[in-house]
């Protein structure tokens, strides 16, 4: 009785070992099918995966659980503005007649943006004076002051407003500052792209210097580096990946055949975020090169054994050898690659979004250099031919040599190995120790960068760039009354 769930076990192990085979079977049989097949679903994902987009609000990946977040999106659906964009002009003497005018003119010209919810600035503003009456509201200009007793009094109105000094007037008259509030229905990303090129026209044309920051500024800087660094990710780790087969295996078929299987990966994974309507963020951006370096070792696997299978036939068939090789292979290659997608999977568990977007497409990437690699490569091994110079001996290349001088090397100090490993153990725990989490997206652009200059002038002569939103909410309609 006790050995009936052995029997059990090594039953649907054998039933696991025969589907594998027959499906190895089948592939051999139509590996024309299975090669145009692949081919037809990689153009297809690769022309799905043109729309992803990238986001680089980090808000977006907060799980709703957390208080803040929940708030943050409802303050979003009950206010018309949450977004704001800081233009800065600093300069000498800002109260010139033409200095003005230039803000009057910038002002003027960013609220007729069909994007913009309001733009506060030093020449639209509100003053409120005390009368005998109570309290008179009135705009601070009227037009542009050109005449020393109406710039006079602009600058006394301003520099005696709580709102506008050290927000829209650095506090050492040095600069100027206009908010700029865009419609909760705008599309941000658009507005900023455009925004930017046309303040680069208009700062050409006066002499004070103009900058932009703000959230919406520094997401759209973020989201292009995040397609900078994912197109240089790539093709770097294609440069390397390409270096290295033709290090192992030095033939073009050992170098195309991983190679396709990596960049196919890659491109079925893009493209199924694409068609889920899933953006790039700050986590998944990673997520390529992972697939990368993953989806290569089964292929290297496969196209290893099958030189071996080569090396020891005097006179081999290529689909002959191409099955003894899955044979062996298949089952290794699918436990590996279903191992590792349960533990990018086990990401799906935790709270954030984007780290669990990361989790789940990164072992969808994992399937796919799979289902890849033992339908591709199997069926382009089946039908090309094997060189002569591999067959009937063992193909000794410079990597294995390495591997195995590095073999004796350890045996040959392995008294020196565990304390050396113990060592490094007990270094990287200090170092974890010391490691510090930082939360500014700023800072992690180059110092001369412009967002990060314009940042730290505004935070130095302004209140600064970073907003803190209380809602006071009521019980029922007409509390806040």
């Amino acid at each position: 009785m006790k050995l009936k769930p052995l029997t059990a076990l090594c039953s649907n192990s054998y039933r696991s070992e025969e589907m594998m085979q027959r499906f190895n079977e089948f592939v051999l049989r139509f590996p024309k099918s299975f090669i145009l097949a692949i081919a037809i679903i990689t153009l297809g994902m690769g022309y799905a995966s043109r729309s992803i987009r990238m986001e680089p609000d980090v808000t977006q990946a907060l799980p709703q659980k957390i208080p803040a977040k929940r708030l943050y999106d409802k303050m979003g659906e009950i206010f018309p503005s949450k977004e704001f964009v800081f233009v800065g002009l600093s300069g000498t003497n800002l109260f010139l007649p033409e200095h003005l005018q230039t803000v009057w003119d910038l002002t003027n010209k960013l609220e007729h943006d069909s994007a913009v919810y309001s733009v506060i600035s030093p020449t639209n503003i509100s003053v409120i004076q005390g009368t005998r009456e109570g309290m008179e509201v009135h705009d601070i200009l009227a037009s542009a002051p050109n005449t020393d007793d109406q710039i006079a009094k602009f600058k006394h109105d301003l520099l005696n407003s709580d709102l506008a000094l050290g927000n829209l007037l650095a506090k050492d008259e040095s600069a100027f500052g206009i908010m700029i509030f865009l419609k909760n229905t705008a599309d941000v990303k658009e507005y900023i792209k455009d925004l930017i090129p046309a303040m680069d026209q208009f700062d050409q044309k006066t002499d004070l210097d103009l900058l932009l920051t703000g959230k919406p500024i520094l997401n759209y800087y973020v989201s292009l580096g995040m397609q900078r660094d994912m197109a240089v990710f790539f093709m770097s780790g294609i440069g390397i990946i390409f270096i290295l087969l033709a290090f192992i295996f030095r033939n073009l078929r050992g170098i195309f055949l991983p190679l396709s299987v990596v960049i196919f990966a890659v491109i079925w994974t893009m493209g199924a975020m694409a068609i889920l309507g899933r953006p790039m963020s700050h986590a998944t951006e990673i997520m390529p090169i992972l697939i990368m370096a993953i989806a290569v070792a089964d292929s290297i696997h496969i196209i290893s054994h099958f030189y071996h299978h080569v090396s020891l036939s005097p006179d081999p068939v290529a689909r002959t050898i191409t099955r003894a090789t899955m044979t062996e292979m298949l089952s290794p290659v699918v436990m590996t690659s279903l191992t590792t997608m349960a533990g990018f999977l086990a990401l799906g568990t935790v709270g954030a979004e984007s780290i669990s977007e990361l989790g789940y497409f990164t072992a969808f990437g994992v399937f796919s250099a799979l289902i890849i690699s033992i339908t591709w490569i199997p069926a382009f091994l089946a039908i090309l031919k094997i060189p002569k110079r591999y067959r009937g001996k063992e193909s000794r290349r410079h990597a294995a040599d390495w591997v195995e001088k590095w073999g004796f090397f350890l045996v040959r100090r392995q008294k020196w190995l565990m304390p050396f490993i113990i060592l490094m153990t007990l270094f990287s725990i200090w170092g974890i120790s010391r490691l510090q989490h930082s939360f500014s997206s700023v800072e992690n652009f180059p110092v001369d960068h412009p967002v990060r200059f314009a940042n730290e002038i505004v935070n130095e002569h302004f209140a600064g760039t970073t907003s803190f939103d209380i809602m006071i909410e009521g019980r029922e309609p007409g509390d806040m009354k």
